[in-house]
């Protein structure tokens, strides 16, 4: 995006610009409650239940509130989450890591394969894919990890386990099916130690990113949540579904069972890794389309 267009967007699109000040630290002196306020009312144009939470956005705000278990920000970290996963699921199901470093220049290129990603290991977003090593862009690549390095994650949307997450960068293998192809990314949502939907993000880094929603058996599911669905698209044929669905609610009662978690994988020529953790989805700001999604998922949830 030209600097001219992310301009414009940020003058004109308040979502934009609360987004950005938000990175750059103009709300950091809110309290959590009254930042997770001021932001769903410009997301949703109401004013978030907080005593009584129905809806699944509201339900993921209330967890943001009180589910502060310090515990957490070792599981949101992607290098130190790998230990917890290896113990949990099995070493066979952990992406290999070539390296983790404190800053962009401890990067020694020469010892990595000619494909790998980097990943800053203390928010989302802030990765490079690499599938040509002597195409890197390195100034790029400097320039998007850098300014990811300064940013305090939690800051953005009050997740309170990316709050003591050190900041740092980690090279690992890129997941590439044999023909090369864009692996599709499996987020099983557990709601209380059960998988409850999957999630199913395609094309993620092509500019045309589909995020489908389906039941465990694969129906289905009408809704979009901050990305375009498509239905037209096929439901993926999985012969590994029931192990995904039961490493899931492995990794969830591992975790400590949490009334909401967002377990994440990858399917590669058949074999499952381990992506991430994620304790609120969206950070509970994605709207659903159509709306009442939104309740329908939240009835799901049992809050303890």
């Amino acid at each position: 995006m030209s600097i001219s267009v992310y301009l414009r967007r940020f003058l004109t699109d308040p979502k934009i610009r609360f987004g950005y000040l938000a990175k750059a630290g103009f709300y950091n002196r809110l309290s959590d409650e009254e930042f997770i306020r001021r932001r769903y009312r410009l997301f949703f144009g109401r004013e978030p239940d907080l005593d009584n939470p129905r809806t699944y956005t509201e339900k993921v705000q209330w967890l943001k509130l009180h589910e502060k278990n310090p515990s957490y920000a070792a599981l949101v970290d992607k290098y130190e989450v790998k230990a917890f996963v290896r113990q949990a699921l099995g070493e066979e199901h952990v992406v290999p890591a070539y390296g983790v470093y404190d800053c962009f220049d401890d990067i020694d290129f020469e010892s990595l394969p000619q494909q790998f990603v980097l990943k800053c290991t203390h928010n989302s977003g802030g990765e490079v894919l690499v599938r040509d090593k002597k195409k890197l862009d390195l100034a790029a690549a400097r320039q998007k990890i850098n300014t990811c390095l300064k940013v305090n994650y939690y800051y953005t949307g009050r997740e309170y386990p990316y709050k003591n997450v050190k900041p740092r960068i980690l090279a690992e293998k890129l997941l590439l099916p044999a023909d090369g192809s864009e692996p599709r990314d499996y987020k099983v949502h557990v709601f209380n130690g059960k998988a409850a939907f999957i999630q199913v993000d395609s094309d993620r880094h092509s500019g045309a990113h589909v995020k489908n929603f389906y039941t465990p058996d694969w129906s289905y599911i009408p809704v979009s949540n901050g990305v375009p669905s498509d239905p037209a698209l096929p439901a993926p044929d999985l012969p590994c579904t029931d192990e995904l669905l039961a490493l899931s609610e492995k990794l969830t009662e591992a975790v400590g069972n949490p009334p909401v978690l967002r377990t994440d994988f990858y399917v590669v020529d058949g074999q499952i890794y381990f992506g991430e953790i994620t304790f609120f989805h969206g950070s509970g700001f994605d709207p659903f389309d159509p709306p009442e999604y939104d309740r329908k998922f939240g009835d799901m949830i049992r809050l303890r």
